[in-house]
């Protein structure tokens, strides 16, 4: 990520220096500036905070396009580097939603395991999360008319309302269970994942 050592080096700082000023580790900031590594939100978040720019800032409108295939359609697309990480994120959400089906598989009766419900609850809250920020950080980077972004959207929103149908069906299925009642009722998770009661 060229724009992240550009912007860390304008503050005329070290790796070592923006590592100890955002709590992000060094190792993971050579290698998200090397493009090795594709950075969390949170991570973006922070080294953005202690930077002094918005997340946006780290996705310049001006960047070359990464070429990459288009899944849904089949042909070829271009996607800026912000386009390709949302639909990096979609894609490990699809491959979570997989591993999250064979952990409850259609049908599956016994449900006497509240740290997979929970597991599975966490995961649900973390990807409706992120792509809400990151929806949020695309509009005010001005990415929202474009047709790749729109895209992207459609494949985030897919693995999100997928993820979303597979804790509904679980929390329909413990919905008499006491402790899970528990669970849901002191995390306001009926409100977190907009259901009725």
């Amino acid at each position: 990520m060229e724009e992240l050592r550009r912007l860390r080096e304008e503050q005329g700082w070290s790796q070592t220096r923006l590592a100890q000023e955002s709590g992000v580790d060094r190792a993971t900031i050579n290698q998200v500036e090397g493009g090795r590594r594709s950075p969390t939100i949170a991570t973006l978040e922070a080294l953005a905070e202690t930077i002094g720019v918005e997340v946006a800032d780290f996705f310049p409108k001006t960047q070359p396009q990464l070429p990459l295939h288009d899944q849904v359609a089949g042909a070829p697309a271009s996607y800026t580097a912000y386009e390709a990480l949302g639909r990096a994120l979609a894609l490990q959400w699809h491959e979570e939603l997989d591993e999250w089906n064979k952990t409850f598989p259609p049908g599956d009766k016994e449900l006497d395991d509240s740290d997979r419900f929970w597991g599975l609850t966490e995961w649900a809250l973390g990807m409706m999360r992120t792509k809400s920020v990151y929806e949020t950080v695309a509009y005010e980077a001005g990415y929202s008319r474009r047709p790749e972004f729109l895209d992207t959207l459609a494949g985030m929103e897919e693995a999100r309302s997928g993820g979303i149908a597979k804790f509904r069906r679980i929390l329909n299925r413990m919905k008499t269970d006491v402790d899970f009642h528990r669970i849901i009722k002191e995390n306001d998770l009926l409100r977190e994942f907009q259901l009725d009661a």
